[in-house]
């Protein structure tokens, strides 16, 4: 797979940001992060309301936002309806049940939330075995 775009939710590594540009992820109504890259500084969100607790982040850390500054070229946003998708999705395809936060990423690669995206993202197209039993696990 050609890679223009790293998914990254919550560690930020610098092997990522020299591969391809870095993508974060936000729930669309905590957008904390978001709002904080583009005011250079930790912003309260002005909403708090998503089902994806491990990213409901109102106001992020400071130094969050430094490393965020330096290693992120875009946040996109999920709904929750988008990731509720995701985790539909990852049962269904690889037989991975994920927690709220975790699909965050999933969502917004399935959403094709950016041109990159959805330019080179390569997914399967419908049902598939789970992936323990495509690996002879199940």
């Amino acid at each position: 797979m050609d890679l223009d775009v790293a998914r990254i939710e919550k560690a930020m590594g610098a092997s990522a940001r020299e591969a391809a540009a870095a993508h974060a992820v936000n729930a669309a109504g905590v957008p904390s992060m978001r709002g904080s890259l583009r005011a250079g500084r930790p912003v309260t969100a002005e909403r708090g309301a998503t089902f994806a607790d491990g990213i409901a982040v109102r106001t992020p850390l400071e130094a969050s936002v430094r490393r965020a500054r330096e290693l992120v070229d875009e946040i996109v946003l999920v709904t929750d309806e988008a990731i509720a998708a995701a985790m539909e999705l990852a049962a269904r395809t690889l037989g991975v049940v994920l927690e709220p936060a975790g699909a965050a990423g999933l969502a917004a690669i399935a959403g094709a939330q950016s041109p990159a995206t959805a330019r080179n993202f390569r997914g399967g197209a419908g049902p598939q075995a789970p992936w323990s039993a495509r690996r002879g696990l199940a």
